[in-house]
């Protein structure tokens, strides 16, 4: 033990400055990724993990399959969405911004930006979404057959960029 408890003068600071601290955070993480965007227009699914998971537990975490069908609904209407997508291991939390919208000249993409304790980095924006089989790691993975209806909790969602080159899966 520390010496110090929430109920001393000195905890009860420390405690306020860490929740001050916290919420200063969020609303910066708020204001980076908004960019001048009017969330009025864009239907909004915020998940948090409820407690820390291993990176092989996440790839069949049923807040993985929500977030992949919310963003696939967007795509496919097309219609404007926001997911925040927070998730923690034992030592490490982020939080991903993604965006489906317009961009400046109309084409439909997937605006993504990763949150962390430690940077902001804004990932290539991508304009084509598809179900796959997922691959290894580092690989694209195997498009769905016409007859094959998406699993979202087995099957990923692959990201192309403007080029249509692959840019990762989701």
């Amino acid at each position: 033990m520390n010496g110090l408890t929430t109920a001393s003068p000195e905890g009860v600071g420390i405690a306020r400055a860490i929740r001050t601290s916290a919420g200063r955070m969020a609303r910066t993480q708020l204001t980076t990724s908004l960019r001048g965007r009017n969330l009025e227009r864009y239907d909004k699914l915020s998940l948090k993990d409820a407690e820390p998971r291993a990176v092989v537990e996440r790839s069949r975490d049923p807040l993985m399959a929500q977030a992949r069908s919310f963003l696939w609904q967007h795509w496919q209407e097309p219609r404007r969405g926001y997911l925040v997508l927070t998730g923690s291991s034992v030592d490490h939390a982020s939080t991903f911004h993604v965006f489906v919208e317009p961009d400046d000249i109309g084409r439909w993409r997937v605006y993504r930006r990763s949150i962390d304790q430690r940077e902001i980095t804004d990932l290539p924006t991508d304009y084509s979404m598809r179900w796959v089989l997922p691959g290894d790691r580092d690989k694209p993975g195997t498009s769905l057959t016409q007859s094959q209806a998406p699993n979202p909790v087995e099957d990923r969602l692959e990201l192309r960029d403007v080029c249509r080159e692959w840019d990762g899966s989701f």
